[in-house]
């Protein structure tokens, strides 16, 4: 079997699915670049992610550039700087890689996911890491399920495939805590939310949210039969 190379969870309450749209990083739209040519070097601050007070500083600063350039580019919806790290190329600063929802992204949606880093130890730390940072949820491992199924990412191998089943109580708790990541700059995914998942081609932003929801429903038990023949627009 192929190893994977991350995970996909799908954190579902009854037939909601927790997704959100997918972004794209803000200095891949060509217009903005050539109005705004250093747009990457503002987004660096003196400092260093360890220390709190330059952090705070940065996401302050980083903010308010964000707040300008939306004033500036009125038909980009907010923009999140998703990563905020010790620059490499400029030793002593902090560096932060805003993003934004592309125009051909709005309106589709995709699992929490990502890939697995050395610091993770297992496939499930790598969900409950990623989870975390795109959705602001920690997750509980006795919780976490796996499917024992891959999704396929294209260029970035497989995702391993798992599911997390909430309460009605959990259910509103992680409501709670979407409404005040979807105001927060800091997610990597907009419009955090439970979605009941429709039947049309569009709807999935990638190849490995469709997919692995595919491969759940055929693992589905007795009611996978006329939830196949459903969803059979979505193959």
């Amino acid at each position: 079997m192929v190893k994977p190379t991350g995970a996909i969870i799908m954190i579902k309450y009854q037939d909601l699915y927790l997704m959100g749209q997918e972004t794209s990083f803000l200095t891949e739209n060509e217009d903005i670049m050539k109005v705004y040519p250093t747009l990457k070097q503002d987004f660096f601050s003196p400092g260093s992610t360890e220390n709190k007070e330059d952090l705070d500083n940065a996401k302050a600063k980083f903010t308010e550039l964000c707040e300008q350039l939306e004033k500036r580019f009125p038909e980009i919806p907010k923009i999140t700087f998703a990563d905020i790290r010790n620059s490499r190329t400029n030793p002593g600063f902090i560096a932060a890689t805003p993003r934004y929802v592309t125009l051909e992204r709005r309106k589709s949606y995709g699992f929490p996911k990502g890939s697995y880093e050395d610091k993770d130890g297992s496939l499930i730390n790598t969900i409950i890491r990623e989870c975390n940072e795109e959705t602001g949820i920690i997750l509980r491992p006795e919780s976490i399920e796996d499917l024992h199924v891959m999704a396929s990412t294209g260029r970035k191998g497989n995702y391993a495939v798992y599911t997390y089943k909430l309460s009605k109580s959990a259910y509103e708790d992680f409501s709670k805590i979407l409404v005040k990541k979807n105001k927060s700059r800091e997610n990597e995914i907009h419009e955090l939310q439970f979605i009941k998942i429709p039947t049309y081609k569009n709807f999935f932003t990638n190849n490995v949210s469709k997919e692995a929801f595919l491969k759940q429903i055929k693992k589905g038990g007795a009611k996978r039969k006329t939830l196949k023949s459903k969803y059979k627009l979505l193959l």
